[in-house]
């Protein structure tokens, strides 16, 4: 991702190099003092560093720097558990002093004391838990633009996203955020992180490359807002320890990622957050246009959000390994995934969701040899989704999948919160290896799950309805359901699976002197079936 001549050209004359402070670059002397050196009179007279000697420098000791500029083709590498820290603070300015409610523009404060127009803030609902069950660090909030300040009340540049009480639990920070940008540079070691950007604002990272063989992230963004990762190759091996990913985004807002090649151990990107000051949800995450792989031997989900991820998506991604989603209108949309071989994840995943919808659209999918996944489309596991903490639904659009006969139904309708529910599950179908499938969709209600609202199915793209149930009941009678089921084809009615009173199948082929087709009148297995529609001879 070298910078082109027009691109080197546009680099401030007063710019640096890490040679004219000392470095070395030759991938063995210990050039931590230079290298920091360098760093802070970047930083201190906001000059940026350009250095296209194609060389590596080594350091031993954590570099820390605020906001910096660095282009070029060089390589800082970190050894032991030395990493780059790039980072900014906060501070804690007072609370909200009058309540405050979901899509006002403006907030009064108990204090104003040290703010400025433009300055960014972070409005914290400190209380345990205050935005979802799932985990006591799931807290509420989020990040905003003053405008201006009058006496206490202090106009934002967007709309609130969520409520406020006047309570001293609703604090209120300003973020003292740094500027950053990477433009080729790579950044390599093995300590935590090959690289930590927090507290930062309206910044930009486009490396070459970013590896670490140590235990949490390549790449980590923490607690920012409005921050672009554009191209490059993200990698940390996996481990037991539990970390391992590719590019972690944590209680950060407006944060988009694309043109990646990121591998994780565990996972490729995830989202989430930590329990220190200012963890508000992450909001507004974008991950486009990218690769995205992790370790087989991880057995988790690749493409993963956290329960605390808002308004977020994965789109136009190529995935190998499962997706987990979390949190509240999440989706990953127009991508191929692909499922790791001998893995037990259902292949499209929702976890700890929190209320409104989770999409599956436009996805194919491909399980994987091996794979012993019994849905395509499901929960990731009782325990990630029992502490659903509003109505939600699932959307299931246009999905097609390669499966193999580990695969004994579609998508499973799983339900165990008590929270009101909806399935829309339009235009899937499948190929592969179907002799272990079962039902197309099963609902799957336990402990204290409740029926779903309604569950509308239409569109399937197969005909055959042998062999297998459309709709699996799993002994629930849906009394207060409703439900709105595909009209299908075949030569004969069902004379196996369970299908639903008021399917209709319809003969195909047509032939004169028989009936149009079948309408089931009483559900069962497989039903009652009687012909409709007279065909003339």
């Amino acid at each position: 991702m070298a910078l082109t001549k027009v691109s080197q050209l546009m680099i401030a004359d007063d710019a640096i190099t890490l040679a004219e402070f000392g470095a070395v670059g030759d991938g063995v002397t210990n050039d931590y003092t230079a290298i920091q050196a360098a760093l802070t009179y970047a930083s201190a007279n906001n000059v940026p560093i350009v250095d296209f000697s194609n060389k590596t420098y080594n350091y031993g000791t954590t570099l820390n720097v605020g906001s910096v500029r660095m282009y070029g083709n060089f390589t800082l590498n970190g050894t032991g558990s030395a990493f780059l820290n790039i980072t900014g603070s906060l501070t804690e300015i007072g609370y909200v002093n009058s309540a405050a409610s979901k899509g006002d523009s403006t907030v009064t404060l108990s204090s104003v004391s040290g703010l400025s127009e433009d300055d960014i803030i972070i409005l914290w609902n400190s209380t345990t838990s205050s935005y979802s069950p799932h985990r006591t660090y799931y807290y509420d909030g989020e990040f905003s633009r003053i405008l201006s300040i009058s006496g206490s009340d202090v106009e934002l540049e967007s709309i609130l996203q969520t409520s406020y009480s006047a309570a001293s639990t609703n604090k209120v920070y300003k973020l003292n955020d740094i500027n950053v940008v990477i433009d080729g540079p790579s950044f390599t070691g093995s300590g935590t992180f090959a690289i930590r950007v927090q507290y930062a604002s309206n910044s930009t990272i486009k490396p070459e490359l970013v590896e670490t063989t140590g235990a949490s992230a390549a790449l980590t963004i923490n607690k920012s807002y409005k921050v672009l990762v554009q191209g490059g190759r993200y990698s940390i091996p996996y481990d037991a320890s539990g970390g391992n990913y590719g590019i972690s985004v944590s209680n950060s807002q407006y944060v988009t990622i694309k043109d990646v090649d990121a591998f994780g151990g565990r996972h490729a990107v995830a989202t989430g957050g930590d329990d220190t000051d200012g963890s508000v949800p992450c909001r507004f995450i974008n991950i486009k246009d990218s690769v995205l792989a992790n370790d087989p031997a991880s057995n988790v989900y690749c493409a993963d959000f956290h329960g605390n991820t808002i308004d977020s998506k994965y789109s136009n991604c190529v995935v190998y390994g499962s997706v987990g989603l979390g949190g509240e209108r999440v989706a990953i949309e127009d991508s191929e995934v692909h499922g790791l071989p001998n893995s037990g994840n259902v292949m499209l995943g929702y976890q700890e969701l929190v209320k409104s919808s989770v999409t599956f659209k436009n996805i194919n999918a491909h399980v994987g040899d091996g794979m012993t996944a019994f849905a395509v489309v499901g929960n990731l596991g009782a325990s990630l989704v029992n502490d659903i903490s509003g109505p939600y639904q699932v959307i299931v659009d246009n999905v097609f999948a390669n499966i193999n006969a580990s695969v004994t139904t579609f998508v499973n309708a799983y339900e165990s919160s008590g929270e009101a529910n909806s399935w829309t599950i339009k235009d899937i179908g499948f190929g592969g290896t179907a002799t272990g499938l079962d039902s197309v969709i099963k609902l799957s209600i336990s402990g204290s799950g409740v029926d779903p609202s309604y569950v509308r199915i239409s569109d399937l793209n197969f005909q055959l309805v042998n062999n297998y149930s459309v709709f699996d009941l799993s002994g629930t009678t849906l009394s207060s359901t409703d439900l709105y089921l595909p009209t299908l084809v075949d030569s004969n009615s069902p004379t196996s699976g369970y299908h639903v009173k008021n399917q209709i199948v319809y003969r195909q082929p047509a032939a004169a002197g028989t009936s149009i087709g079948w309408v089931c009148t009483a559900s069962g297995t497989p039903g009652t079936w009687k012909s409709f529609g007279s065909i003339a001879s």
